[in-house]
């Protein structure tokens, strides 16, 4: 339960951080690339090439957060709060009143 609700609070932070990131490293490029025009050259393929291992890392905190909500909906359990689930084929908690379906992702109405 708490495994997912860092990985859930992460997933749903990392791409805000990783925009915020980007944002700041334009910022800081512009302004120094009339001192060191080299230096912004290095930057901006540094930022090109960080950006696939930035996506794949982000793909990859999605899957084992699908996979722990997997594993906690096949023991009946909630992946949020820990409640037992109703239902047959869609689940749904009624602690937290989030529903999810089988292959660990959360329903929205």
């Amino acid at each position: 339960m708490l495994p997912y609700r860092i990985l859930s609070w992460l997933t749903e932070v990392y791409p805000f951080a990783a925009l915020a990131f980007y944002i700041g490293l334009a910022m800081f490029t512009f302004a120094v690339c009339f001192l060191i025009p080299a230096l912004a050259i290095v930057i901006l393929m540094f930022s090109i090439f960080f950006l696939v291992p930035a996506v794949a890392f982000f793909r990859v905190l999605k899957m084992i957060e699908a996979w722990l909500a997997r594993n906690q909906i096949s023991r009946h359990r909630c992946p949020c709060c820990g409640e037992e689930l109703q239902g047959a084929e869609e689940v749904d908690c009624l602690v937290c009143g989030i529903v999810w379906d089988p292959q660990g992702t959360k329903v929205t109405a």
